[in-house]
């Protein structure tokens, strides 16, 4: 899901997928944990790269989007659920009501970026206002490609958050009471 938007990114010569239940068939000489990165190379508060937005939209993608998001209103994208199979999901996805006070606010268009609605949740976001985007998600470089044109983003701890303000886009998180350590 992440294959085309990482293609666009500066310095990247090769883009190499492999799921995750096979093993990369590419010769390498050195394999180090994104997590552990920090560590090697010594990073302090002062030394954090501050250069935003890091991540952009292909523009081509990005152009798509242009006629379906060309609006004078305010442009906010949601998410309000991540991953059922997350382990602490039931405290970080929200109920689709809870978003409702949203489509009563003029001059703001909302727009759906939740992947893998149920039908029940369809005819809500109808109800609700909410132009339903998820079944255009291919994969994330469609994603920054709405993002692109967004003014907004709303969202639980998803990765779409992460890749918003990657973006440069302003961000506003639904976090649960207790977060998840990284916040």
């Amino acid at each position: 899901s992440l294959l085309n938007l990482c293609r666009n990114l500066p310095g990247v010569d090769e883009v190499i997928s492999c799921p995750l239940d096979q093993d990369l068939r590419v010769a390498f000489d050195c394999y180090v944990p994104l997590l552990s990165l920090p560590g090697i190379f010594k990073t302090t508060l002062k030394t954090i790269p501050s250069r935003i937005p890091y991540l952009q939209a292909d523009p081509e993608v990005a152009a798509r989007w242009q006629d379906r998001l060309d609006t004078a209103d305010l442009k906010v994208g949601l998410v309000w659920a991540g991953n059922p199979g997350h382990k602490d999901d039931r405290n970080r996805s929200c109920p689709l009501d809870l978003l409702e006070p949203l489509g009563q606010i003029p001059g703001v268009a909302l727009y759906a970026l939740q992947k893998n609605v149920d039908e029940p949740s369809i005819g809500q976001l109808q109800r609700l206002g909410i132009t339903h985007l998820g079944k255009d998600l291919e994969d994330f470089s469609v994603t920054a490609g709405i993002i692109t044109h967004l003014d907004l983003v709303i969202s639980v701890d998803t990765a779409v958050a992460h890749l918003a303000g990657a973006m440069g886009k302003p961000v506003w998180i639904l976090l649960p009471v207790v977060p998840d350590w990284r916040w």
